[in-house]
Order: C-alpha cells, then structure tokens, then sequence
C-alpha cells in the first residue's frame, strides 16, 4: 500500500479530527466481552442485539435495506436510518457504547 507519511483523519481516542502517522496505523482491538458487562437487564439487551441483527442483515442484504429505508423516516438524515432508541441511565452505564455498537 502506497501512502504519505501522513493522512488526515478521525482519532477515536481523542474524538476529534487530526494529522495521523500511516506508521501509527493499526486495526482496532474490538472488546468482545463489553456488551456482556454492560448493566442492563437481560430482556433490555435481548432487545438491543436483536435490533442491531436486524440491522445487520440489512446491510447485507441491500434489496431488503433498500425496501425498508423507503418505509422509514429518517429524522435526521444519515443518522441511523430511521433506528431510534432512547437510552437513559446515570454515568457509566454503557449509554454510549450501546449506541456505537
């Protein structure tokens, strides 16, 4: 792969945009086991895998996505494709991880 030394993009520790070293370049090391140790009840994060599988296969299967976002209203636009969750908890709950997952 041919690149310059460095490239514009998103540093995700940070959450910000920022001058990366292509050297400094790696894949990211996803933590399995996090959604596991969320405190959820179980039926809440039933509830949760079973929307993002759902949104998973979409994906994957561009004519049925294609099917199901004309059906949906999408809010704000590019922003979930019409999947809305109102996620409440006091900090360190897992609000944002469920929301990134």
């Amino acid at each position: 792969m041919l690149l310059p030394p460095g490239i514009h993009g998103f540093y995700l520790k940070e959450k910000k945009w920022t001058h990366l070293l292509v050297k400094q370049i790696q894949p990211i090391n996803w933590n399995k086991a996090a959604f596991e140790r969320l405190v959820l009840p179980k039926r809440t994060k039933n509830l949760i895998k079973a929307l993002v599988m759902v949104r998973k296969l979409e994906v994957e299967n561009r004519a049925v996505q294609t099917e199901l976002l004309r059906k949906k209203d999408d809010i704000i636009a590019g922003k979930g494709s019409g999947l809305i969750m109102l996620l409440h908890g006091g900090p360190g709950t897992g609000k944002t991880l469920t929301a990134e997952r």
